[in-house]
């Protein structure tokens, strides 16, 4: 069973958000070795419309980010949103999907 990944961010603010893997115990499991990744899709199966970077792991912990570049070239809507883990030993598994939901940028109008 892969976790559930939900974001909302506004059209261009950077979004972030602190991953790390606990075991059965909630020991914070070690970074050493693996790589992750993850996306942004317009459907499932579509093409990515952006990738978000990640940070050095800091005592098994990485941040994962989404700048504001990215979050403003996506039109409003909701996006699949996947977070792949790769090991050398293993391929890439796919252990958290969910969505990514864009709302519009509003700006302040003095005369309406």
């Amino acid at each position: 069973m892969i976790a559930q990944w939900d974001e909302t961010v506004a059209q261009g603010e950077r979004v972030t958000r602190d991953i790390w893997f606990e075991d059965e115990s909630g020991s914070i499991l070690p970074l050493d070795g693996v790589a992750l990744g993850a996306q942004v899709r317009l459907v499932a199966d579509g093409d990515v419309i952006a990738t978000w970077a990640f940070s050095d792991p800091v005592d098994d912990v990485v941040v994962a980010s989404l700048d504001e570049s990215a979050t403003l070239d996506i039109p409003p809507g909701v996006y699949h949103l996947d977070l792949w883990r790769r090991t050398d030993a293993d391929g890439p598994q796919r252990i958290a999907g969910g969505t990514l939901t864009v709302e519009a940028r509003y700006t302040h109008m003095e005369d309406l």
